[in-house]
């Protein structure tokens, strides 16, 4: 049944059951709904509930573990072709076995893309101690590279535990990156050994990469 109401339309659904009748009205005023019987919402409230909203939506987009990701790959972008010649893409991936470039490459992907899947918190006393861990292994790993980007002849570049800190310094923020973590997108619980075990197997792979060209370099 449909009558005007103040300029409006009110819409009354009846449903009638064991001869009880439940009955919802919702009526329409200048694009301003109420509902009978209930607190006026307003415009200045369904205002105030879209901006909470809003809130809530970019909060949740700021604590994308993808963020925590951007520097290291920021880094990688700025740095990477100042490397020792060793490092060049064409000496780097040479007469590497397959099982070894191509379990390093796959791992790779997990751990750049898995973040974006699951939010970051400072919460639990897990991810207090992750935050500590992603900003020491952060400066620790681009403290690793300045004696190859500014000292690429000294005995500790030519070493093979300074050739190799860019492959095994990584350890720290990946296991910070772990313990952030709050929980999936999905229906899935999300535990640190999910992101910090194919971390740690991706680690293997770059050291043993990385130690194959030490060897065959030096």
């Amino acid at each position: 049944m449909a009558a005007p109401c103040d300029g409006g339309r009110l819409f009354t659904l009846s449903l009638v059951e064991d001869q009880q009748i439940d009955r919802l009205s919702i009526v329409l005023i200048g694009g301003t709904a109420h509902e009978i019987g209930g607190e006026p919402q307003g415009k200045s409230g369904i205002l105030r509930s879209m901006e909470k909203d809003r809130r809530a939506g970019m909060a949740q987009y700021l604590r994308n573990g993808m963020w925590l990701t951007i520097p290291i790959l920021l880094w990688n972008a700025a740095f990477a072709s100042r490397l020792p010649v060793q490092y060049l893409p064409e000496i780097f991936s040479r007469d590497i076995p397959g099982v070894v470039l191509y379990g390093e490459t796959i791992l790779r992907m997990v751990v750049f893309v898995m973040p974006a899947f699951f939010s970051i918190g400072i919460a639990t006393k897990a991810q207090k101690q992750g935050l500590a861990w992603y900003l020491a292994g952060t400066a620790i790993y681009f403290l690793a590279w300045l004696p190859l980007l500014f000292a690429p002849g000294s005995a500790w570049s030519s070493s093979m535990i300074g050739f190799l800190a860019p492959a095994y310094t990584p350890v720290g923020w990946l296991v910070g990156v772990g313990l952030l973590g709050g929980e999936f997108y999905f229906a899935v619980r999300y535990r640190p050994i999910y992101y910090i075990a194919p971390a740690v197997l991706f680690l293997m792979f770059h050291v043993a990469h990385a130690a194959i060209v030490y060897l065959r370099e030096f």
